[in-house]
């Protein structure tokens, strides 16, 4: 991980910046076969300052520059991360893993019993990077009411639900020491 890294709560400013990383990433999922169907799902042009309330938005900068952001919403009543970009230039080095370990440290401070996403099963900075996190992939028998919603709202949406799974986190205060230290 960068030593400049930093993550702090996104700001209205920040919404140039974090709706030019999202069309940037959107290209790398439509190169491997995932075209963008849901354009609910991309960062907001309109009424941004919805989506920068308190916490909804993190975003990691290098050196002062916004170089990835997590979106967090609720899922019936369920910490949910919306959708996280990292910019190309600054994959790999650490940003996400940045960007969902503040997430998680945030959660366990504040009595979240888990964190919730949805995400490409066949794409390999998606489900296996979570599970290399501590995600696990929440089998249909066990999805909530807004589970099945959302597979269903993506579904018509176009987004191939044979590719998508629903993960989640179960969050104890062990993680907190760990998401702490750098990985």
């Amino acid at each position: 991980m960068p030593v400049s890294l930093s993550v702090r709560v996104g700001r209205s400013a920040d919404v140039a910046r974090c709706r030019e990383d999202d069309l940037v990433t959107q290209q790398q999922f439509e190169a491997v076969g995932h075209p963008d169907s849901c354009p609910w799902a991309r960062f907001p042009i309109r009424r941004p300052n919805r989506r920068f309330t308190p916490g909804r938005v993190l975003v990691a900068e290098i050196g002062g520059q916004v170089v990835g952001w997590i979106f967090l919403t609720r899922s019936d009543g369920e910490l949910c991360i919306g959708q996280l970009a990292v910019s190309p230039p600054s994959q790999c080095r650490g940003v996400g893993t940045s960007l969902v370990d503040a997430v998680i440290a945030d959660a366990l401070r504040g009595g979240e019993r888990s964190i919730l996403l949805s995400t490409q099963a066949d794409v390999e900075w998606n489900q296996p990077w979570y599970e290399r996190i501590g995600f696990e992939v929440v089998p249909p028998r066990q999805w909530t009411a807004d589970m099945v919603a959302i597979a269903r709202e993506q579904s018509e949406a176009g987004l191939d639900w044979d590719t998508r799974v629903h993960m989640r986190m179960r969050l104890t205060p062990a993680l907190l020491p760990q998401v702490l230290v750098l990985r």
